[in-house]
Formats: C-alpha cells, sequence, structure tokens
C-alpha cells in the first residue's frame, strides 16, 4: 500500500465483483460476484512475514497528513489513516497532541469533528498500548467535547472486544 503499486492479484470469478471484505486479522478476503459465486481468499500465504520499514515522515509531511484527515471528500482522509497507520510512532503522539484541542473559531468545527473521527478510527486500528492511551486521554476531554468523548470511548470497547493489546 505504501508503494502504491499492485503486490497481489487474486483470480476467479468470471464476471464483475460487486463486494469484498477483509477480515479483522487481515488474513481473509471474501468476495462477491454476478456470476453467483462467493469466494474466501487466504491471504495469510501471499503476505510478506516481515514488516516494511515504518516511514519517517517530516513536520510538513505530518502537518499536510493532519490537513488531509479533515477534507470533505473521502479520498484524501482515507489515505492519510493509511499513512498515518504506516508510521505510528508519529501518528500516535501527533493525534494525542492535536485531537485534545477543541476549534478556535465555529467555522472550523465542521473540519475539527472530521479530524476527531477519522483520527479516532486511525488510533483505533493501530490498536497499539500508546494508542489506547491516547483513545483513554481522548474519552476524557473536557465537557464542551461529551460528543466526541462518546466516540473515542465507544472505540476502546470495540478495541477490547475485539483483540487483545498490540505491542
Amino acid at each position: 500500500m505504501a508503494t502504491g503499486k499492485l503486490r497481489y492479484s487474486l483470480t476467479g470469478h468470471s464476471k464483475l465483483v460487486l463486494c469484498s471484505a477483509l477480515s479483522a486479522d487481515s488474513h481473509t478476503v471474501s468476495s462477491a460476484s454476478l456470476d453467483g459465486t462467493i469466494r474466501i481468499w487466504d491471504l495469510s500465504r501471499l503476505v510478506r512475514k516481515e514488516k516494511p520499514a515504518a516511514p519517517k515522515y517530516t513536520e510538513a509531511e505530518l502537518d499536510a497528513l493532519w490537513t488531509d484527515l479533515g477534507a470533505e471528500n473521502a479520498a484524501e482522509p482515507y489515505r492519510a489513516a493509511w499513512d498515518l497507520n504506516a508510521a505510528p510512532q508519529q501518528a500516535v503522539p501527533l493525534l494525542r497532541e492535536r485531537l485534545h484541542t477543541a476549534p478556535a473559531r465555529p467555522e472550523e468545527e465542521p473540519m475539527f469533528r472530521r479530524r476527531w473521527a477519522r483520527g479516532i478510527e486511525t488510533l483505533e486500528l493501530l490498536g497499539s498500548a500508546a494508542a489506547r492511551e491516547a483513545l483513554n486521554r481522548l474519552a476524557q476531554a473536557p465537557p464542551e467535547m461529551q460528543l466526541l468523548c462518546d466516540d473515542a470511548r465507544r472505540a476502546l470497547r470495540r478495541l477490547a472486544e475485539r483483540s487483545p493489546l498490540v505491542p
């Protein structure tokens, strides 16, 4: 994903694939096709066992990723979330610091809400001890941010139900 290059291609359907879903552990993909079949794909034998080195973003790149989290379209925040996920050592401190600050002006509120939701999703996706600690801190934000704190609490509950602590 980090390079944008095709890494694998799965073949087997004879017509257009309508939908696909990735399992929570990222080891299985299911797909449904117009040919009337549903296929379950085992990705564990395709994926490299070693993790690629995490990218090292500059402050300007981190600022750009933060900006992209607040974009109105879906593509920029999606890419930004995955880029941050690839660099957890930088993502968690960035999100911990910036998500804890309410917008200064009312016109910034919509972008703040988008960043909040996408930042919470990114921390949940990371699932590490540091990400959980950041979610705990966000769940205890000031009263004026109560609705947003509930998002952090829900993410923590989902993490607790879904998986053990990721290092």
